[in-house]
């Protein structure tokens, strides 16, 4: 398929949106773990305050202040540009993407009205098919009868059924399941093969996701 769509849509989320949030997941998680630290050394001033310990918690209270600082500092950066995407920037992702997803909507549409009268044409010649083998039937249900006339003149079981179903007729010579069901299947494994083909160009590399 020849490629019409812009990558604007991908180039924002590469280059802006996805970076920024994979910097600020890494800073946030940074600021839970000091958080976390904090917390636990103000049980221990608390701790050591009711032992009458006042030192020792006057150390902790003085690294428990360095790590609120530094605690200061990741949350000024987590406001930075660097770290932040902008409503701009959102605005930015959303106006492209919904721009280029309405050429691949009207693509589709185009091309599922294509498959649509891929399938008329593959109607009409199925109705051909089963004209003919409704035809063949004609002969084949006055042949059924008269193969068990010729091996059993006298059985009274034996009666003329008159019309049958197209399918009971087999005019393959290798038998080929020429039912609805049948081509039905193969088509459904076709296009399973065409999708699994073009999953493999992404996953294997051979195309950019």
């Amino acid at each position: 398929m020849t490629k019409t769509v812009q990558d604007n849509t991908i180039n924002i989320f590469d280059n802006q949106i996805y970076d920024k949030g994979v910097r600020s997941k890494k800073l946030k998680q940074e600021y839970n773990q000091l958080t976390e630290r904090i917390k636990d050394i103000s049980h221990k001033i608390e701790y050591y305050r009711k032992n009458d310990d006042y030192a020792e918690a006057t150390k902790l209270k003085r690294q428990q202040s360095d790590l609120e600082n530094e605690l200061v500092e990741l949350d000024d950066k987590l406001n930075e540009e660097d770290f932040k995407v902008t409503a701009e920037e959102f605005e930015e992702f959303y106006k492209a993407y919904n721009g280029e997803m309405s050429e691949f909507k009207a693509e589709h549409q185009k091309l599922s009205e294509e498959m649509n009268n891929k399938l008329k044409e593959v109607m009409k010649v199925y109705r051909k098919m089963v004209e003919n083998k409704n035809e063949a039937g004609r002969r084949v249900s006055r042949e059924q009868y008269v193969k068990h006339e010729k091996l059993a003149p006298n059985a009274t079981y034996n009666h003329y059924k008159g019309q049958i179903f197209d399918h009971e007729v087999n005019l393959d010579k290798d038998k080929h399941d020429t039912t609805p069901r049948g081509y039905a299947w193969k088509l459904e494994k076709a296009l399973d093969a065409v999708s699994r083909d073009e999953f493999q160009k992404y996953h294997y590399g051979h195309k950019q996701w």
